[in-house]
Parts: structure tokens; sequence; C-alpha cells
């Protein structure tokens, strides 16, 4: 109770801002979300013997968005709050997801540090072009991403081109990837195309290259692609020894290879779009790595617990994509007469296991909405969407106070 306490102070705190207007050159925006989330686990997974997942748990979240520019300056902010509530416990949490400010000297030309949620490439399922922010959320809109730490300085050469300097110097509230990451960035824009070229180097290591392109070919349809020559991420990866279990889990640091996606889009008359997308994960597992690691989590699951399970907690949580090549298809409706939807199919090509998410959205009103996220894997008991977690929901319901 004390901390659903601190979430009710905390919005009455934030509810004069929003009304402050904006004359005095303040925005407000206010979501309140409610919703219901679940996951269903293979029963045959040899993880459920370390893994405890709750049948449901119910969460609520504050997300105020505070706005504020003048014809120098310009700033964000943007707390948010989040209660969670599972059988048995519950807990509470705050924290700073983005919060930013900008200053333009002079016509051209901006400055901005703090923290933010730095995104960019046409891609829908994977953005490889990005070294800061790869996976995206468009498979889950309503969980936010977490923003990290930056200072960046753009310069609009002309009215095509910009370049920009960006330096990471911090990983953010959810303390996840690269601490430090300096990049530039040539930005593109033309009138039927536009593209970005990126380097990108953490300290003491060799350059990243990056790159996007997408051309408009017609009214209904959009050409795209996104490239990235760089070192993947590290993988658990089991190798056979005289020990105990008959394994030892390694860290393997992940190769330097080519990671792209290439795809379009079209849409239809009746306004429904479709994305279709292949991609290529060079840093990915082959046949043979990916068989012995199927191996390694079989027999570990056969092993006793007090030996096996603390291997099979390093194997769990592998990077994804975890493989090489896979499909991604992706129809939906954009927003007609308060109901939108997407239904996004994505293929391993080299495992043949199978993702299907499907989302629904309704408005109730002007200020509430009504959602819906399913997700479904199929696939043998070695695949990366046959190993562990066989689908998920999310039923809620959110309320724009402003």
């Amino acid at each position: 109770m004390k901390r659903l306490a601190v979430l009710v102070r905390a919005f009455l705190l934030v509810l004069p801002l929003a009304c402050l207007g904006a004359e005095d050159g303040l925005s407000t925006r206010i979501e309140a979300l409610s919703f219901r989330s679940s996951t269903d686990t293979w029963a045959r997974s040899p993880f459920q013997r370390i893994a405890t997942q709750p049948d449901h748990v119910w969460n609520t979240e504050l997300r105020p968005d505070l706005v504020w520019q003048d014809e120098e300056f310009s700033s964000t902010l943007r707390p948010r709050l989040a209660l969670a509530a599972a059988p048995g416990e519950a807990h509470a949490e705050s924290w700073l997801n983005e919060g930013w400010l900008r200053w333009r000297p002079r016509e051209g030309l901006s400055l901005q540090g703090g923290r933010e949620v730095l995104l960019w490439g046409p891609a829908m399922f994977w953005n490889p072009s990005n070294p800061f922010f790869t996976d995206n959320n468009k498979a889950n809109p309503k969980r936010e991403i977490a923003g990290k730490d930056f200072l960046r300085t753009r310069w609009q050469l002309d009215r095509n081109f910009a370049i920009t300097g960006i330096s990471q110097l911090g990983r953010g509230h959810r303390a996840s990837g690269t601490q430090r990451m300096d990049a530039l960035k040539l930005d593109w824009v033309g009138e039927d195309a536009s593209a970005a070229a990126i380097v990108a180097a953490t300290p003491g290591a060799s350059a990243s290259w990056q790159g996007w392109v997408q051309w408009t070919a017609t009214d209904a349809m959009l050409v795209y692609g996104e490239l990235a020559w760089r070192e993947g991420k590290t993988v658990s990866m089991p190798y056979e020894s005289s020990g105990p279990t008959g394994w030892q889990v390694r860290n393997q640091p992940g190769r330097r290879s080519v990671l792209g996606v290439i795809g379009a889009a079209y849409t239809f008359d009746n306004d429904w779009t479709l994305h279709a997308e292949l991609w290529r994960n060079g840093s990915g597992l082959n046949n043979a790595e990916a068989a012995q690691l199927g191996r390694a989590t079989a027999a570990l699951g056969t092993q006793p617990r007090g030996l096996a399970d603390p291997q099979l907690g390093e194997l769990i949580s592998e990077p994804a994509p975890l493989r090489r090549h896979y499909l991604g298809l992706q129809l939906g409706n954009g927003d007609s007469a308060g109901v939108s939807w997407k239904l996004r199919l994505t293929r391993n090509l080299d495992d043949e296991s199978i993702e299907g998410v499907a989302m629904l959205d309704y408005d109730l009103n002007d200020s509430l909405k009504l959602w819906l996220n399913l997700m479904r894997r199929n696939g043998r008991a070695e695949s990366e969407y046959g190993r562990w977690a066989r689908g998920s929901s999310m039923l809620g319901v959110t309320w724009y106070a402003w």
C-alpha cells in the first residue's frame, strides 16, 4: 500500500503541470495503463526446472510526457511509475525513461543532452542499422523501450544533408547493453528517397559500419533496406567436458559479420498495408552450433538439479535473433473507425520455427482505449521458438488523461 501511495502522490505532483497550458510553452500528455499479462511456456522444456513464471501479472503504469519549447530551447521529460502485482507478491518502481534538453544556438545547428530513445531505420522487425537500439517495440508497442544517456550535436548542412555526432554515456534505467559508444551519422533526404550512413565504435574496439535506404517507388509501394558490418552479441555456448554434467558453458564473443534486412511495403486501396522482410543475422548460430545447444539443453534437463540448473540458467536467455535467416510479414489496417489491428509472422528459415503476433486496439471514446496483444510460437523442442516461451498475452485499457 505504501508503494501505491507513492504512485498516487506522484500523479498529484504531475497534475498541476498539466494545467499550466500551452501558453507557457509547456504541453502535456498523460497516459494511464492497466493490463493483465501472462506467459505460457512449453511443458517439454528443460528450462521449466529453473524458471518460475506466475500465471498472470496485473500491471498499472502512469506515463506523463512533459514537453517545453521556445525558439532557442526545448526539453522533454518522461518519468514513469509502475505497479506490478502477481499472486503472492507485488512491487512498484519509478524511473526516468526519457529526459533531455536541446539548444539551437543558430539556424541548422542543435546540441542535445540527456536520456532518450534514439530510433531510426525503416524496417519493421529489426533495425541492424542502429548500433544503439537494434530491437524496436513494433511487435508490442505497449512495452516501452528504456532510454539511454546521450550527447548529440546535429548540423543541417543544406536542405538534403545533415550530420550528427552521437556519444552514448550511460545505459539508462535498465542498465543493459554497451555502456559507452560514439557514432557519426550522415543523413540524406531526397524527393522520393532517403538514406543514412553510420560509423560507430566503443572504446578499444574496432569501428562498426551501418546504413539504411528507402525509396518510395510508387504512391502505394515503399522499398527499403538496412545493412551493418559489426561484431554480434556474446552468446553462452555449451561445450562437452569431463565435468560432472558432461558440459561446460562459456561465453562466445560475437563474430564480426554482415547483418541486413531487405523489405517492401505495399498499401492497398482499402488502406491496409503489407510489409515483407528478409533478414540475415550473420552473427547468429549456424546449424552445428544450434544442434550443439539443443543437445546440451536436453542433456542438462536430465541431470541432477544442483549440478545442471546453474548451467541451464546461463543458456535460457540467448540473444534474439538467435539464428541467421528469417522471413517477416506484417499486415495492418492502420486506424479505421476507431479500430486498428496488426498481424505479424516471423519465420526462422534455419530451424523452421514460427512466431505469430496479433494486436488489436479499440477506441471506446476519445480518452479510453481497449487493447489486446497475443503472441504464439511453434517449433521443435530444439528450435528458437520451441525451446522455452510458447506464448503470451496482454489485455488492457489505456486512459488518456490529457
